[in-house]
């Protein structure tokens, strides 16, 4: 089913989570450029909801990274809000190391590992350092792109670009708090 809004068409559905559903979609005026839409019901009296919706904007905003989805714009239309994203072609990081362990009955060499876990590392490391914490990092919540059709074909991953996505639920802690005094104040010492 395609759906359009403005100059935005979105071509199919590439997931559902708890909180909307992200198409894969092209931009007319972008040169069909392509683009992953998060669409959020907007009319929900789900308080939660729309909490961490309003933090996922926020804080993508504030990001700026190459190891890090790169928020285009938000668009209010009907009764749904349109999350447009950087489309990312690889696929989650858990499909790739199952895409790998099958073509080769064994998991990422070091130097694979070593490749992505610099990229993760220093996204992290820009997350933290705007006093964010994204708080469901996982395999599924980050992505890989590749820039040629042949090194996806192949799982190139040592030409794989890292992207975490999925800020939902992520916090934005005071700016006169650090990170270590916000873990001291959870935890002791």
């Amino acid at each position: 089913m395609i759906q359009q809004i403005s100059d935005l068409k979105m071509i199919k559905l590439l997931g559902k989570g708890s909180f909307g559903e992200v198409y894969l979609s092209k931009k007319m005026s972008d040169n069909n450029k392509y683009y992953a839409v998060k669409k959020i019901d907007s009319n929900s009296n789900n308080d939660k909801l729309k909490k961490y919706l309003d933090y996922e904007i926020k804080i993508m905003k504030m990001l700026n990274h190459p190891n890090i989805v790169k928020l285009e714009e938000e668009i209010k239309y009907q009764n749904s809000i349109y999350i447009i994203m950087e489309y990312i072609n690889g696929g989650s990081l858990l499909e790739q190391v199952r895409k790998y362990k099958n073509k080769y009955q064994k998991g990422f060499p070091e130097e694979i590992v070593q490749y992505l876990m610099k990229q993760i590392i220093s996204a992290l490391i820009h997350i933290h350092d705007n006093n964010i914490i994204h708080r469901d990092l996982k395999l599924e919540n980050i992505m890989v792109h590749f820039d040629s059709e042949k090194d996806k074909e192949e799982s190139n991953m040592m030409k794989a670009k890292i992207k975490i996505i999925d800020f939902g639920f992520a916090i934005l802690l005071p700016s006169t708090t650090s990170l270590t005094n916000w873990f001291i104040l959870l935890y002791g010492t």
